[in-house]
């Protein structure tokens, strides 16, 4: 396998272990390779929800001199639905996570996380960029660093 498929099963992994209330957090994780946001959003609204994507967005040079590295970055979109309503798709019930708690667990589990040898997720940002009345999707993105 190569690096990149390496790191992105691996987040993918991480995801996938995430538990609330003795279930698992999502109910779909996989990678997905399209720079096209229109076409992750219509991705994510055919999985079933909670659901992740991982995509790998691309690398920054790191470092200097001689100790330049290319780093990749990732991004996790993370989509949520409630057909009850905007409410209960942040918040969630004692039934269902809500959009807030599946943000913190996803952060928790992957910021600072090894993801490759002597590597590990630093969380870089996190935005909304889809909703509605009954789903949200939101953006964490990642960056790859030297574990010191």
């Amino acid at each position: 396998m190569s690096e990149l498929s390496d790191l992105e099963a691996a987040v993918v992994t991480l995801l996938q272990n995430i538990t609330l209330g003795g279930s698992s957090a999502f109910a779909a994780v996989r990678g997905f390779a399209d720079p096209d946001r229109r076409r992750a959003l219509n991705a994510l609204a055919r999985e079933q929800h909670p659901a992740a994507l991982v995509l790998y967005t691309g690398r920054s040079l790191r470092g200097s001199g001689e100790e330049q590295v290319l780093e990749p970055h990732i991004s996790v979109l993370i989509a949520n639905s409630d057909l009850r309503g905007e409410d209960l798709v942040r918040l969630g019930d004692e039934g269902r996570p809500g959009s807030f708690q599946l943000l913190e667990s996803a952060r928790q589990a992957l910021d600072g996380a090894a993801v490759l040898a002597g590597r590990h997720l630093v969380a870089t940002a996190e935005q909304i960029i889809a909703a509605d009345d009954r789903f949200l999707v939101y953006e964490q993105r990642y960056d790859v660093e030297r574990s010191v």
